[in-house]
Protein backbone atom coordinates (compact mmCIF):
# COMPACT_ATOMS: atom_id res chain seq x y z
CA UNK A 1 0.00 0.00 0.00
CA UNK A 2 1.13 3.71 -0.92
CA UNK A 3 0.65 6.69 1.26
CA UNK A 4 0.52 9.71 -0.33
CA UNK A 5 0.90 13.12 2.36
CA UNK A 6 1.68 16.56 1.49
CA UNK A 7 3.97 17.16 3.63
CA UNK A 8 7.22 19.95 5.07
CA UNK A 9 10.61 17.92 5.04
CA UNK A 10 13.05 19.50 6.59
CA UNK A 11 16.52 17.97 8.10
CA UNK A 12 15.87 15.33 11.20
CA UNK A 13 12.65 16.23 12.21
CA UNK A 14 13.60 19.89 11.49
CA UNK A 15 9.96 21.78 11.95
CA UNK A 16 9.29 24.88 10.78
CA UNK A 17 5.84 26.42 10.43
CA UNK A 18 3.86 29.41 11.77
CA UNK A 19 1.16 28.93 13.87
CA UNK A 20 -1.17 32.00 13.93
CA UNK A 21 -0.43 32.99 10.19
CA UNK A 22 -1.20 31.73 7.19
CA UNK A 23 -0.37 28.16 5.63
CA UNK A 24 2.20 28.43 2.95
CA UNK A 25 1.83 25.29 0.13
CA UNK A 26 3.69 22.31 0.90
CA UNK A 27 5.88 20.27 -1.73
CA UNK A 28 3.74 17.07 -2.50
CA UNK A 29 6.23 13.96 -1.06
CA UNK A 30 5.18 9.94 -1.17
CA UNK A 31 6.03 8.08 1.25
CA UNK A 32 5.87 4.37 0.97
CA UNK A 33 5.07 1.41 3.75
CA UNK A 34 8.37 -0.84 4.47
CA UNK A 35 9.29 -4.10 2.52
CA UNK A 36 8.99 -7.39 4.30
CA UNK A 37 12.88 -7.25 4.94
CA UNK A 38 13.12 -3.67 6.46
CA UNK A 39 9.51 -4.31 8.32
CA UNK A 40 11.83 -7.40 10.02
CA UNK A 41 14.73 -5.20 10.56
CA UNK A 42 12.44 -2.34 12.08
CA UNK A 43 10.90 -5.05 14.52
CA UNK A 44 14.19 -6.64 15.65
CA UNK A 45 15.52 -3.23 16.53
CA UNK A 46 12.79 -1.65 18.10
CA UNK A 47 12.35 -4.96 20.26
CA UNK A 48 15.69 -4.57 21.25
CA UNK A 49 15.31 -1.01 22.18
CA UNK A 50 12.22 -1.71 24.27
CA UNK A 51 14.13 -4.66 26.15
CA UNK A 52 17.40 -2.49 26.82
CA UNK A 53 16.03 0.83 27.84
CA UNK A 54 15.92 0.37 31.53
CA UNK A 55 19.79 0.54 30.68
CA UNK A 56 19.84 4.50 30.23
CA UNK A 57 18.01 7.07 32.33
CA UNK A 58 14.71 7.72 31.88
CA UNK A 59 15.52 10.75 30.85
CA UNK A 60 17.24 9.63 27.99
CA UNK A 61 14.73 7.31 26.70
CA UNK A 62 12.63 7.31 23.81
CA UNK A 63 9.77 5.38 25.08
CA UNK A 64 7.13 8.42 23.13
CA UNK A 65 8.22 7.98 20.12
CA UNK A 66 7.75 3.92 20.75
CA UNK A 67 4.32 4.66 21.96
CA UNK A 68 3.84 6.99 19.09
CA UNK A 69 4.15 4.22 16.39
CA UNK A 70 0.63 2.96 17.47
CA UNK A 71 -0.90 5.50 19.39
CA UNK A 72 -1.40 9.02 18.67
CA UNK A 73 0.09 10.73 21.41
CA UNK A 74 -1.58 14.09 22.67
CA UNK A 75 -0.55 17.04 24.34
CA UNK A 76 -2.38 20.12 25.85
CA UNK A 77 -0.03 23.31 25.95
CA UNK A 78 -2.19 26.29 28.23
CA UNK A 79 -1.76 29.20 26.88
CA UNK A 80 -4.83 31.80 28.92
CA UNK A 81 -5.54 33.06 25.09
CA UNK A 82 -2.40 35.02 23.95
CA UNK A 83 -3.36 34.41 21.52
CA UNK A 84 -4.91 31.01 21.75
CA UNK A 85 -6.46 29.45 25.08
CA UNK A 86 -4.79 26.34 24.71
CA UNK A 87 -2.64 24.49 21.74
CA UNK A 88 -2.97 20.57 21.44
CA UNK A 89 -0.10 18.88 19.87
CA UNK A 90 -1.15 15.70 18.48
CA UNK A 91 1.67 12.85 17.18
CA UNK A 92 1.83 10.26 15.30
CA UNK A 93 5.47 8.26 14.13
CA UNK A 94 5.51 5.25 11.69
CA UNK A 95 8.46 3.21 9.84
CA UNK A 96 8.81 4.04 5.54
CA UNK A 97 10.60 2.39 3.08
CA UNK A 98 14.00 3.79 2.12
CA UNK A 99 13.53 6.36 -0.41
CA UNK A 100 16.98 7.52 -1.56
CA UNK A 101 16.68 9.73 -3.83
CA UNK A 102 14.28 11.33 -0.86
CA UNK A 103 16.49 11.35 1.33
CA UNK A 104 19.65 12.59 -0.62
CA UNK A 105 17.73 15.78 -1.61
CA UNK A 106 16.64 16.73 1.64
CA UNK A 107 19.53 15.69 3.81
CA UNK A 108 22.65 15.40 1.46
CA UNK A 109 25.13 12.72 0.02
CA UNK A 110 26.08 10.24 3.35
CA UNK A 111 22.66 9.71 4.46
CA UNK A 112 22.32 6.26 6.24
CA UNK A 113 19.12 6.91 8.60
CA UNK A 114 16.28 10.07 8.41
CA UNK A 115 13.49 11.19 10.67
CA UNK A 116 11.59 13.45 8.24
CA UNK A 117 8.47 14.88 10.08
CA UNK A 118 5.22 16.97 8.45
CA UNK A 119 2.60 19.19 9.77
CA UNK A 120 -0.79 19.73 9.41
CA UNK A 121 -3.25 21.84 11.82
CA UNK A 122 -6.70 22.91 11.84
CA UNK A 123 -8.28 26.68 12.59
CA UNK A 124 -9.15 27.81 15.32
CA UNK A 125 -11.83 25.76 17.49
CA UNK A 126 -13.23 27.98 20.73
CA UNK A 127 -9.76 29.78 20.49
CA UNK A 128 -7.96 26.26 20.70
CA UNK A 129 -5.06 25.45 18.06
CA UNK A 130 -4.78 21.90 17.17
CA UNK A 131 -0.92 21.06 15.74
CA UNK A 132 -1.11 17.39 14.36
CA UNK A 133 2.61 15.68 13.73
CA UNK A 134 3.41 13.31 11.64
CA UNK A 135 7.25 11.82 12.10
CA UNK A 136 8.21 9.34 9.29
CA UNK A 137 11.69 7.06 9.78
CA UNK A 138 13.47 5.24 7.56
CA UNK A 139 16.64 3.71 7.32
CA UNK A 140 19.47 2.66 4.62
CA UNK A 141 19.27 -0.87 4.21
CA UNK A 142 22.48 -1.50 2.64
CA UNK A 143 23.45 -0.83 6.67
CA UNK A 144 20.67 -2.02 8.55
CA UNK A 145 20.09 -5.36 6.75
CA UNK A 146 23.52 -6.56 6.99
CA UNK A 147 24.30 -5.11 10.30
CA UNK A 148 21.32 -6.85 11.59
CA UNK A 149 22.73 -9.93 10.61
CA UNK A 150 25.76 -9.24 12.70
CA UNK A 151 25.39 -11.10 15.75
CA UNK A 152 27.87 -8.87 18.05
CA UNK A 153 29.01 -5.79 16.53
CA UNK A 154 26.33 -5.09 13.33
CA UNK A 155 23.62 -5.32 15.98
CA UNK A 156 24.93 -3.32 18.24
CA UNK A 157 25.48 -0.38 15.91
CA UNK A 158 22.23 -0.98 14.09
CA UNK A 159 20.22 -0.36 17.19
CA UNK A 160 22.12 2.96 17.94
CA UNK A 161 21.04 3.91 14.34
CA UNK A 162 17.62 3.74 15.28
CA UNK A 163 17.63 5.28 18.80
CA UNK A 164 19.31 8.47 17.03
CA UNK A 165 16.49 9.09 14.81
CA UNK A 166 14.17 8.50 17.25
CA UNK A 167 16.13 10.80 19.54
CA UNK A 168 14.86 13.33 17.20
CA UNK A 169 11.68 13.29 17.57
CA UNK A 170 12.09 12.33 21.49
CA UNK A 171 13.64 15.53 22.31
CA UNK A 172 11.11 17.39 20.63
CA UNK A 173 8.25 15.53 22.56
CA UNK A 174 10.27 15.85 25.56
CA UNK A 175 10.52 19.64 25.32
CA UNK A 176 6.70 19.72 24.82
CA UNK A 177 6.08 17.88 27.60
CA UNK A 178 8.59 19.91 29.79
CA UNK A 179 9.90 22.55 28.21
CA UNK A 180 8.29 25.88 30.01
CA UNK A 181 10.29 28.19 27.56
CA UNK A 182 8.99 26.28 24.49
CA UNK A 183 5.41 26.13 26.05
CA UNK A 184 5.78 30.05 26.35
CA UNK A 185 6.82 30.01 22.83
CA UNK A 186 4.68 27.99 20.78
CA UNK A 187 1.62 30.22 22.63
CA UNK A 188 2.74 33.44 21.22
CA UNK A 189 2.66 31.92 17.63
CA UNK A 190 6.67 30.86 17.42
CA UNK A 191 7.93 27.32 16.99
CA UNK A 192 10.99 25.92 18.78
CA UNK A 193 12.60 23.65 16.76
CA UNK A 194 15.62 23.80 18.95
CA UNK A 195 15.07 21.25 20.65
CA UNK A 196 15.18 18.48 17.91
CA UNK A 197 18.82 18.82 17.48
CA UNK A 198 19.36 19.10 14.08
CA UNK A 199 23.18 19.37 14.43
CA UNK A 200 23.35 16.35 17.03
CA UNK A 201 25.04 18.54 19.74
CA UNK A 202 22.61 16.66 22.31
CA UNK A 203 22.05 13.53 19.78
CA UNK A 204 25.43 12.42 19.60
CA UNK A 205 26.43 12.52 23.65
CA UNK A 206 23.19 10.66 23.97
CA UNK A 207 24.05 8.15 21.55
CA UNK A 208 27.73 7.33 22.84
CA UNK A 209 26.42 7.01 26.47
CA UNK A 210 23.71 4.59 24.70
CA UNK A 211 25.63 2.83 22.83
CA UNK A 212 27.86 1.93 25.91
CA UNK A 213 25.19 1.18 28.10
CA UNK A 214 23.75 -1.62 25.57
CA UNK A 215 27.68 -2.82 24.87
CA UNK A 216 27.85 -3.89 28.60
CA UNK A 217 26.91 -7.62 28.99
CA UNK A 218 25.82 -7.90 25.89
CA UNK A 219 28.71 -8.90 23.47
CA UNK A 220 32.57 -8.90 24.51
CA UNK A 221 33.58 -5.44 23.72
CA UNK A 222 34.49 -2.33 25.70
CA UNK A 223 33.63 1.32 24.42
CA UNK A 224 34.66 4.33 25.30
CA UNK A 225 35.60 8.06 23.65
CA UNK A 226 37.84 9.57 21.81
CA UNK A 227 38.29 13.14 22.53
CA UNK A 228 37.44 15.52 20.00
CA UNK A 229 40.52 16.09 17.41
CA UNK A 230 40.84 18.36 14.02
CA UNK A 231 39.55 15.93 11.54
CA UNK A 232 40.89 17.22 8.58
CA UNK A 233 42.69 20.10 6.36
CA UNK A 234 41.44 22.69 3.74
CA UNK A 235 41.19 20.37 0.68
CA UNK A 236 39.39 17.80 3.16
CA UNK A 237 41.86 15.43 4.17
CA UNK A 238 41.51 14.18 7.42
CA UNK A 239 44.18 11.87 9.71
CA UNK A 240 42.67 10.75 12.93
CA UNK A 241 44.36 9.31 15.82
CA UNK A 242 42.52 5.94 16.63
CA UNK A 243 45.08 5.49 20.15
CA UNK A 244 48.18 3.71 20.82
CA UNK A 245 48.42 -0.17 18.76
CA UNK A 246 49.30 -1.29 22.47
CA UNK A 247 46.13 -0.51 23.72
CA UNK A 248 43.76 -1.39 20.89
CA UNK A 249 45.57 -4.18 19.49
CA UNK A 250 46.87 -7.73 20.63
CA UNK A 251 50.24 -8.59 21.79
CA UNK A 252 50.68 -10.72 18.56
CA UNK A 253 50.10 -7.37 16.07
CA UNK A 254 52.26 -8.51 13.66
CA UNK A 255 49.18 -7.43 10.98
CA UNK A 256 45.77 -6.47 10.72
CA UNK A 257 42.91 -6.09 8.17
CA UNK A 258 40.81 -3.16 7.70
CA UNK A 259 37.24 -2.77 6.40
CA UNK A 260 35.02 0.17 5.71
CA UNK A 261 31.33 0.53 5.46
CA UNK A 262 29.94 3.98 4.21
CA UNK A 263 26.57 5.01 1.67
CA UNK A 264 27.42 5.37 -1.68
CA UNK A 265 26.66 8.82 -3.20
CA UNK A 266 28.49 9.55 0.33
CA UNK A 267 30.69 12.40 1.19
CA UNK A 268 33.83 10.34 1.67
CA UNK A 269 36.54 9.44 -1.30
CA UNK A 270 36.91 6.10 -2.48
CA UNK A 271 40.36 5.48 -3.96
CA UNK A 272 41.87 1.99 -4.72
CA UNK A 273 45.26 1.88 -5.80
CA UNK A 274 46.31 -1.78 -7.32
CA UNK A 275 49.73 -1.26 -7.37
CA UNK A 276 50.18 0.30 -3.78
CA UNK A 277 47.84 -0.37 -1.31
CA UNK A 278 49.39 1.70 0.85
CA UNK A 279 47.76 4.70 -1.17
CA UNK A 280 44.14 3.14 -1.22
CA UNK A 281 41.79 6.05 0.31
CA UNK A 282 40.70 5.41 2.92
CA UNK A 283 42.86 3.06 5.26
CA UNK A 284 44.43 2.87 8.54
CA UNK A 285 48.03 2.87 8.71
CA UNK A 286 50.11 2.46 11.89
CA UNK A 287 52.27 5.95 12.47
CA UNK A 288 54.99 6.21 15.29
CA UNK A 289 52.86 3.41 17.29
CA UNK A 290 49.22 4.62 16.88
CA UNK A 291 46.50 3.65 14.40
CA UNK A 292 45.38 6.24 12.32
CA UNK A 293 42.43 6.36 10.75
CA UNK A 294 43.36 8.49 6.76
CA UNK A 295 40.68 9.60 4.19
CA UNK A 296 39.10 12.38 2.34
CA UNK A 297 36.10 13.69 2.24
CA UNK A 298 34.51 15.17 -1.39
CA UNK A 299 33.53 18.33 0.21
CA UNK A 300 36.18 19.49 3.47
CA UNK A 301 32.86 21.98 4.47
CA UNK A 302 30.32 18.80 5.24
CA UNK A 303 30.71 15.80 7.38
CA UNK A 304 31.28 12.69 5.71
CA UNK A 305 30.43 9.02 7.71
CA UNK A 306 32.06 6.32 7.83
CA UNK A 307 32.24 2.74 9.86
CA UNK A 308 35.54 1.14 10.27
CA UNK A 309 36.27 -2.91 11.48
CA UNK A 310 40.13 -3.65 12.42
CA UNK A 311 41.33 -7.32 12.67
CA UNK A 312 42.71 -8.84 15.38
CA UNK A 313 40.32 -8.67 16.95
CA UNK A 314 39.18 -4.59 17.51
CA UNK A 315 36.55 -2.48 16.43
CA UNK A 316 36.25 1.11 15.51
CA UNK A 317 33.27 3.34 14.72
CA UNK A 318 33.36 6.50 13.56
CA UNK A 319 30.07 8.20 13.55
CA UNK A 320 31.06 11.49 11.01
CA UNK A 321 34.07 13.53 10.71
CA UNK A 322 34.97 15.95 13.22
CA UNK A 323 31.98 14.17 15.15
CA UNK A 324 32.18 11.62 18.15
CA UNK A 325 34.66 8.78 17.39
CA UNK A 326 33.39 5.20 18.83
CA UNK A 327 36.25 2.81 19.83
CA UNK A 328 34.79 -1.14 20.48
CA UNK A 329 38.50 -3.06 21.07
CA UNK A 330 36.74 -6.69 21.15
CA UNK A 331 40.03 -7.89 22.94
CA UNK A 332 40.83 -7.36 26.42
CA UNK A 333 37.69 -7.58 27.98
CA UNK A 334 36.81 -10.29 29.67
CA UNK A 335 33.56 -11.13 31.61
CA UNK A 336 34.22 -12.82 35.21
CA UNK A 337 30.45 -12.48 36.37
CA UNK A 338 27.80 -11.01 34.76
CA UNK A 339 25.19 -12.59 37.02
CA UNK A 340 22.95 -13.62 33.84
CA UNK A 341 22.94 -17.83 34.62
CA UNK A 342 21.52 -17.93 37.97
CA UNK A 343 17.89 -19.37 38.37
CA UNK A 344 15.48 -20.13 41.02
CA UNK A 345 16.32 -23.89 41.13
CA UNK A 346 19.30 -25.29 39.54
CA UNK A 347 22.10 -23.28 39.43
CA UNK A 348 20.95 -20.42 42.53
CA UNK A 349 23.56 -17.66 43.51
CA UNK A 350 24.04 -18.71 46.43
CA UNK A 351 25.72 -21.83 45.39
CA UNK A 352 28.39 -20.43 43.38
CA UNK A 353 29.05 -17.36 46.07
CA UNK A 354 29.58 -18.31 49.29
CA UNK A 355 28.29 -15.82 52.09
CA UNK A 356 28.36 -15.58 55.61
CA UNK A 357 24.72 -17.39 55.95
CA UNK A 358 26.50 -20.36 58.65
CA UNK A 359 29.03 -18.29 59.59
CA UNK A 360 28.78 -16.27 62.52
CA UNK A 361 31.37 -13.99 61.93
CA UNK A 362 30.58 -13.13 58.72
CA UNK A 363 27.29 -10.47 58.20
CA UNK A 364 27.37 -11.12 55.13
CA UNK A 365 23.96 -12.29 52.96
CA UNK A 366 23.66 -13.23 48.67
CA UNK A 367 20.58 -12.92 47.27
CA UNK A 368 17.12 -12.70 48.79
CA UNK A 369 16.65 -15.03 51.04
CA UNK A 370 13.06 -15.52 50.87
CA UNK A 371 11.58 -14.45 47.26
CA UNK A 372 7.78 -14.56 46.77
CA UNK A 373 8.18 -16.95 43.23
CA UNK A 374 4.29 -16.63 42.78
CA UNK A 375 4.53 -12.65 42.45
CA UNK A 376 7.63 -12.81 40.09
CA UNK A 377 10.36 -12.68 42.67
CA UNK A 378 13.88 -14.34 42.82
CA UNK A 379 16.99 -15.10 44.72
CA UNK A 380 18.86 -12.47 42.13
CA UNK A 381 18.27 -8.69 41.69
CA UNK A 382 15.68 -7.99 37.89
CA UNK A 383 14.98 -4.78 38.65
CA UNK A 384 18.15 -2.72 40.02
CA UNK A 385 20.31 -3.87 37.02
CA UNK A 386 23.12 -1.97 35.32
CA UNK A 387 23.49 -4.40 32.30
CA UNK A 388 21.46 -7.71 31.11
CA UNK A 389 18.53 -8.46 33.46
CA UNK A 390 19.95 -9.63 36.58
CA UNK A 391 22.40 -8.32 39.28
CA UNK A 392 23.49 -9.62 42.43
CA UNK A 393 21.99 -8.21 46.34
CA UNK A 394 24.57 -8.22 48.42
CA UNK A 395 23.76 -8.08 51.99
CA UNK A 396 25.94 -6.57 54.92
CA UNK A 397 25.55 -6.55 58.65
CA UNK A 398 28.62 -5.60 60.46
CA UNK A 399 27.35 -6.18 63.55
CA UNK A 400 29.39 -9.37 63.69
CA UNK A 401 32.97 -7.25 62.13
CA UNK A 402 32.88 -7.95 58.62
CA UNK A 403 30.79 -9.20 55.58
CA UNK A 404 32.43 -10.91 52.92
CA UNK A 405 31.01 -12.93 49.85
CA UNK A 406 33.57 -15.19 47.98
CA UNK A 407 33.31 -16.68 44.66
CA UNK A 408 35.83 -20.32 43.31
CA UNK A 409 36.89 -19.22 40.35
CA UNK A 410 36.65 -22.53 37.82
CA UNK A 411 37.34 -20.33 34.14
CA UNK A 412 38.64 -16.75 33.86
CA UNK A 413 41.76 -17.76 36.18
CA UNK A 414 44.39 -15.82 34.19
CA UNK A 415 43.98 -12.74 34.57
CA UNK A 416 47.08 -11.96 32.65
CA UNK A 417 45.45 -12.90 29.21
CA UNK A 418 44.12 -10.18 26.29
CA UNK A 419 46.21 -7.65 27.65
CA UNK A 420 44.40 -6.80 29.94
CA UNK A 421 45.68 -4.90 33.51
CA UNK A 422 41.76 -3.31 34.78
CA UNK A 423 39.51 -5.04 37.06
CA UNK A 424 35.67 -3.28 36.97
CA UNK A 425 32.89 -3.78 38.29
CA UNK A 426 29.79 -2.20 38.49
CA UNK A 427 27.66 -1.34 41.81
CA UNK A 428 24.69 0.56 43.68
CA UNK A 429 24.01 1.33 47.07
CA UNK A 430 20.67 2.64 48.94
CA UNK A 431 19.50 5.73 50.42
CA UNK A 432 20.03 4.37 54.58
CA UNK A 433 22.68 2.44 54.36
CA UNK A 434 25.40 2.06 56.82
CA UNK A 435 28.78 3.83 55.82
CA UNK A 436 31.52 0.78 55.68
CA UNK A 437 34.82 0.43 53.78
CA UNK A 438 33.99 -1.98 50.79
CA UNK A 439 36.89 -4.09 49.45
CA UNK A 440 37.38 -6.55 46.81
CA UNK A 441 39.69 -9.24 48.32
CA UNK A 442 41.89 -12.09 46.06
CA UNK A 443 42.71 -15.46 47.04
CA UNK A 444 41.37 -14.65 50.10
CA UNK A 445 44.72 -12.36 50.67
CA UNK A 446 44.97 -9.27 48.52
CA UNK A 447 43.10 -6.52 49.27
CA UNK A 448 42.20 -3.26 48.01
CA UNK A 449 39.68 -1.14 49.27
CA UNK A 450 37.04 1.87 47.31
CA UNK A 451 38.65 5.28 47.98
CA UNK A 452 35.16 6.77 48.42
CA UNK A 453 34.34 5.75 52.26
CA UNK A 454 30.71 6.30 51.38
CA UNK A 455 30.73 3.94 48.45
CA UNK A 456 27.79 1.58 50.44
CA UNK A 457 25.57 4.59 50.23
CA UNK A 458 25.74 5.92 46.36
CA UNK A 459 22.40 5.74 44.82
CA UNK A 460 23.64 5.22 41.24
CA UNK A 461 25.38 2.72 39.24
CA UNK A 462 29.31 3.44 39.81
CA UNK A 463 32.35 1.90 37.90
CA UNK A 464 35.19 1.07 40.68
CA UNK A 465 37.95 0.27 38.30
CA UNK A 466 41.07 -1.33 39.76
CA UNK A 467 44.32 -1.83 38.33
CA UNK A 468 45.47 -5.88 38.70
CA UNK A 469 49.22 -4.28 39.67
CA UNK A 470 47.76 -3.23 42.80
CA UNK A 471 47.23 -6.93 43.60
CA UNK A 472 50.17 -8.19 41.87
CA UNK A 473 52.17 -6.15 44.71
CA UNK A 474 50.40 -8.18 47.41
CA UNK A 475 51.65 -11.43 46.01
CA UNK A 476 48.58 -12.53 43.42
CA UNK A 477 49.37 -14.97 40.80
CA UNK A 478 48.14 -13.36 38.59
CA UNK A 479 48.08 -16.32 35.99
CA UNK A 480 46.23 -18.70 38.15
CA UNK A 481 43.66 -16.80 40.25
CA UNK A 482 41.94 -18.70 42.89
CA UNK A 483 39.09 -16.65 44.12
CA UNK A 484 37.19 -13.26 43.66
CA UNK A 485 35.81 -11.49 47.33
CA UNK A 486 34.04 -8.47 47.86
CA UNK A 487 33.30 -7.31 51.37
CA UNK A 488 32.33 -4.67 53.85
CA UNK A 489 34.12 -3.37 56.58
CA UNK A 490 37.90 -3.21 57.78
CA UNK A 491 38.99 -6.58 57.16
CA UNK A 492 42.47 -7.00 58.85
CA UNK A 493 41.04 -5.06 61.84
CA UNK A 494 37.29 -5.87 62.30
CA UNK A 495 35.08 -3.37 63.99
CA UNK A 496 31.25 -3.78 64.91
CA UNK A 497 29.22 -1.80 62.20
CA UNK A 498 25.52 -1.35 61.10
CA UNK A 499 24.10 -2.93 57.84
CA UNK A 500 22.66 -1.67 54.13
CA UNK A 501 22.39 -3.50 51.21
CA UNK A 502 24.16 -3.16 47.63
CA UNK A 503 23.77 -4.67 44.43
CA UNK A 504 26.74 -5.61 42.04
CA UNK A 505 26.72 -6.07 38.49
CA UNK A 506 29.50 -7.01 35.25
CA UNK A 507 32.76 -7.66 36.88
CA UNK A 508 35.10 -7.52 34.01
CA UNK A 509 38.87 -7.26 32.88
CA UNK A 510 39.78 -4.97 30.41
CA UNK A 511 43.06 -3.17 28.68
CA UNK A 512 43.20 0.76 29.81
CA UNK A 513 45.15 2.91 28.18
CA UNK A 514 45.50 4.87 31.62
CA UNK A 515 47.18 2.04 33.80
Amino acid sequence: MIRQRTILIIYSCFLLFVLCGNVTKAEEKTYTDPNKSEKRVFTAKLNRIKAHSSRIPAGRRVNDMIQSLTKLLKYEINCGGKPAKKVVVKINSQFNHWDPNLATKELGPGTIGACFADHTYSGFIDNVKTVYLDFHIMLDPRFSVPDEADPSFGRLFDETLLYHEFLHGQLLINAIKNSANWKAKICNCTFDTAPIDPNHKTIYSWEQYYLQAIARGVTNIKIKRIPRQTAKDANGNFNIDLGKIDDLLPPEKESFNSKYRYPKGSNMVEHKDPNNPNNDIPRVDIVDGHLRLIGRLKNPRKPGFIVVRVDPPAYYVVFGIEESIVIEPAFGWTIIEDFESYDDFFNRIFDSWMDGWYEPTNGSIVGYSDPNFMSGEHFVETNIVHCGVQSMPFFYDNSVGISEATLMLSSHRDWTQKAVNTLSLWFIGKVGNSVEPMYVVLDESAVVYQDNPTAAAVTEWTEWKISLQEFANQGVDLTNVASFGIGFGNRENPQLGSSGLVFFDEIALFCSPQQ
